[in-house]
């Protein structure tokens, strides 16, 4: 066992992670755990890293693992978020909850599963409930941004046009190049550009989706691969009103296996998309896909 080795093929595999070069981050992780199998946060990254990569059933075996391996209490509250995560991935909203709410019950105001949190009751369309839940820590961290793009979002979801694009203005200006967990200034412009639109101000929209749209494409041509972006492209094209070049996006997003169907089914940012008989089809096979892994994990990980 070579434990210098291994934390750094760790430290190597976070700074692929931290750039989406998720293959390669995994590769490291795992040459880590060549060394030594048991290094924790090596077990714990590469879970992270399945996640984001569309492979929740693999992730929630690794967290299992680490919470095996011991994890102290803050670094526990990080991993139940994590099982929260992949557990609304597959589509258990039920499960998801339960480990967002141990995470909580730890650190209560950490945001990563808190965003968990609404995004499960984004899919069960509990608006009033994300909408108190961000008002109350916006109480610590006023000007986050991501809240102020969740408070937006809600107003679209619930087609309250004038307040979305004051909130998801705001954020766009506060996020300055930066992103976090829980959002960035891509996808913050595109749910903007999408509010313009409706509102009449296509000139204004189509600037804002020029720059997010190139931005993301860069992206992903220096080897980022980051499933999300593959999604606010779709959402992009189908703003514009086209519609198979926002088919082929999704397509690559659903391939990603790192979304939340329930919300894909009822984004209004996609909703020129819902009666194609292509989109149908396509939501119909990730149902069946994350069915399956569901099904591994009720046989290896429950």
């Amino acid at each position: 066992m070579n434990s210098e080795l291994a934390e750094a093929h760790k430290a190597l595999g976070l700074v692929y992670d931290l750039e989406g070069r998720y293959s390669e981050a995994r590769d490291a992780y795992t040459k880590a755990l060549e060394y030594n199998p048991n290094l924790v946060v090596a077990v714990e990254n590469l879970g992270w890293n399945a996640l984001v990569s569309g492979r929740a059933d693999e992730a929630i075996h690794l967290f299992n693992k680490s919470i095996r391996l011991g994890r102290d209490e803050e670094s526990l509250a990080e991993t139940f978020g994590g099982l929260g995560i992949a557990y609304l991935l597959l589509d258990d909203l039920e499960t998801a909850r339960q480990y967002f709410e141990k995470a909580l019950e730890i650190r209560r105001y950490e945001l990563f599963s808190n965003a968990g949190l609404m995004w499960l009751e984004m899919a069960e369309q509990r608006y009033d409930e994300i909408r108190d839940r961000i008002l109350r820590l916006m109480m610590l961290t006023p000007d986050h941004p991501s809240l102020l793009q969740w408070l937006g979002m809600v107003e679209v979801m619930e087609g309250n046009l004038s307040e979305a694009r004051q909130h998801l203005a705001k954020a766009v200006e506060l996020y300055e190049g930066r992103r976090s967990l829980l959002g960035g200034p891509r996808d913050c412009q595109v749910q903007l550009a999408y509010v313009l639109w409706q509102l009449g101000e296509i000139e204004a929209a189509n600037v804002l989706l020029d720059e997010a749209s190139n931005a993301i494409k860069r992206a992903i041509k220096d080897g980022n691969e980051e499933g999300e972006q593959f999604y606010w492209l779709a959402q992009a094209e189908c703003i514009r009103g086209n519609r198979t070049e926002a088919l082929r996006w999704l397509q690559k997003a659903l391939d990603s296996d790192f979304v939340v169907i329930r919300v894909v089914e009822m984004d209004p940012l996609l909703a020129d998309l819902r009666d194609d008989p292509q989109f149908k089809e396509m939501t119909a096979d990730f149902k069946a896909r994350i069915a399956n892994m569901r099904e591994r994990v009720e046989k290896n990980d429950r």
